[in-house]
């Protein structure tokens, strides 16, 4: 499988080759011995899929900052801090 010819990385292709192979092995396996496929073109279709959908989730991302700040409660409340967050020395939160 060249990685040339489909302009897909390597460090991208290798894992879906691998799956690719781990499915088609566990179906002969399992299901049907007498199963033909292409695993190459299999591995690319799958590889490419995942690339174009990175791509559009990254193209389509809209960042929105959202300010957050810690509001003092009304001076007849107490206000406990329960996300866990310590200091590891003072066991202070």
């Amino acid at each position: 499988m060249s990685s040339r010819s489909s302009n897909i990385s390597w460090n991208i292709l290798f894992p879906f080759a691998v799956w690719t192979l781990w499915l088609h092995r566990n179906c002969i396996a399992f299901d049907n011995p007498d199963l033909h496929k292409d695993l190459k073109l299999e591995t690319l279709a799958k590889a490419s899929k995942f690339l174009y959908l990175g791509m559009i989730e990254k193209q389509n991302r809209v960042k929105v900052k959202i300010q957050v700040q810690w509001l003092p409660p009304p001076s007849n409340w107490v206000k406990l801090n329960l996300d866990g967050l310590i200091n590891g020395e003072s066991w202070a939160g």
